[in-house]
């Protein structure tokens, strides 16, 4: 997931037509959905106009699921 600044709306739709989010958003909408937020890690999420493109790779799942 690419990420929204803070004081930025909790998501977005870059230029590139690509959707941006708050992790405090996503968290929301994780617990509303009865999910848990597990972790979160920072990562290299694909390759945009020859750059690295930074972001965040989430583990949310259901309550009672694996863990893995």
């Amino acid at each position: 997931m690419t990420v929204c600044p803070r004081g930025q709306p909790d998501y977005r739709v870059d230029a590139t037509g690509r959707y941006a989010h708050r992790p405090e958003y996503l968290k929301r909408c994780a617990e509303a959905a009865g999910l848990l937020y597990a972790r979160e890690k920072r990562d290299i999420l694909r390759k945009e106009l020859g750059k690295d493109v930074n972001g965040l790779v989430f583990h949310i799942r259901k309550p009672g699921a694996s863990q893995t």
